[in-house]
């Protein structure tokens, strides 16, 4: 049930009977208060035997377009005046929303606003990188997801960068054994910088250390807190660039450049699609796109 008011200005007033004439139908049942507002007095409660009417007569014939319902009164009105304004609060069946004009464009449609970030809104709408699951896309490609849910997160001690330029190295000691293989996927969420967040492959150097490279010039500790967080993750199967499966994608070609460190490239018989900047795995080999 919804409560509601009455609005109206045509209410004819009777005080020596106590007579109300309201000009249109409203039946007992959903009649719960009437109060003259003029003289701050309730005269009709439907819990209150001695504020209830003498009779409550419904007429839809003598006009038909809207109807009147007239109420006498058990409450002495004599002193009241025939000028007066009452409030009607009756029940409803069904709740009603009405938008303020704000809210609605030209044609009556109920304004929107679509969402710029999916991060305070319920896991449904879609993944969110520092709560359930990650998905890293290449050209709308499945590419490195990580497993962000549950108790998959590592026991993190510390978390810095070597400062190197242009992409640095990122340490990580852990608490236990992080379990991590090389070439691994990790996903690193919640640093103190944006250059050491994201998807990596981890490289581990002892049971609870291993490191990875960074975006880009990361120095000193990055941990956060208990805001930081790493999990393990994997590559999609098939994720992989033309010519990596011989007989049916082709092959390309790798070809270094002698040097130290040394720069490999890469040559395949298809557009790869891939971006500068894109990491990608080949056994345990980790290659920056340039």
């Amino acid at each position: 049930m919804a409560r509601k008011i009455l609005n109206l200005t045509e209410i004819e007033f009777a005080p020596l009977t106590g007579t109300l004439k309201l000009p249109q139908l409203l039946r007992r049942e959903k009649l719960l208060l009437i109060t003259n507002v003029t003289a701050n007095k309730i005269v009709y409660n439907f819990a209150d035997p001695a504020l209830g009417a003498y009779s409550h007569t419904l007429d839809n014939e003598t006009d038909p377009s809207h109807g009147s319902t007239t109420i006498v009164l058990k409450y002495n009105t004599a002193d009241m005046l025939s000028t007066d304004s009452f409030q009607i609060v009756y029940d409803e069946n069904n709740e009603r929303f009405e938008p303020a004009d704000y809210m609605v464009d030209a044609v009556g449609k109920l304004r929107t606003a679509n969402p710029v970030s999916l991060i305070d809104t319920d896991f449904e709408y879609g993944i969110q990188n520092s709560k359930w699951e990650t998905l890293t896309m290449i050209q709308n490609y499945p590419g490195f997801y990580g497993r962000s849910s549950g108790g998959n997160a590592f026991d993190l001690s510390t978390v810095s960068g070597d400062g190197a330029s242009p992409f640095s190295t990122i340490n990580v000691t852990t608490n236990t054994p992080h379990g991590l293989s090389s070439g691994d996927v990790i996903s690193v969420q919640e640093t103190t910088t944006d250059s050491a967040d994201g998807t990596f492959l981890g490289n581990p150097t002892g049971a609870t250390t291993f490191n990875y490279v960074a975006k880009g010039v990361v120095s000193g500790s990055i941990l956060d807190g208990t805001l930081t967080s790493i999990y393990g993750g994997g590559v999609f199967d098939n994720a992989h660039i033309m010519g990596g499966i011989a007989g049916n994608l082709g092959a390309f070609s790798a070809v270094s450049n002698q040097a130290t460190p040394s720069r490999i490239t890469v040559v395949s018989p298809k557009p790869h699609g891939l971006l500068p900047g894109t990491k990608r795995r080949k056994q345990f080999l980790r290659w920056i796109l340039y």
